[in-house]
């Protein structure tokens, strides 16, 4: 396995578990999951939005980091057609995934108080 490859592999299953930790923070703040005592509900969920769109962040980074290795530009040797092909796939649903996962944060951080009060009306 190459170099690249190894970065390749190591940042698409870093983005696993960070982008699961952006769906796990909301659905652990709706429940009042560690919300500390002088905080409201509703507060908190809508506080957890910014954490998962931080988390979103982090997980861009990564993939940032290893677009060219997978999207090369240029002049494209073998090995890196054979990279695209083998990782271009799980390098697209992974940046989908945390599209999806930072439009819904962005609705929680901005309406997560309003959506919390109005499902537990």
């Amino acid at each position: 396995m190459s170099q690249d490859e190894q970065k390749i592999r190591k940042e698409l299953w870093s983005a696993i578990p960070i982008l699961g930790g952006a769906v796990l923070i909301p659905l652990l703040a709706y429940f009042s999951v560690f919300m500390p005592e002088i905080d409201k509900p509703e507060i908190w969920f809508q506080r957890s939005g910014a954490v998962s769109v931080f988390l979103v962040l982090v997980s861009e980074y990564g993939l940032w980091l290893i677009d060219g290795l997978i999207n090369p530009t240029g002049v494209i040797v073998s090995y890196q057609a054979e990279l695209r092909g083998k990782y271009k796939n799980k390098f697209k649903a992974a940046k989908y995934i945390g599209a999806i996962i930072a439009a819904f944060g962005t609705l929680i951080w901005g309406y997560g108080d309003l959506i919390w009060l109005t499902i537990n009306a």
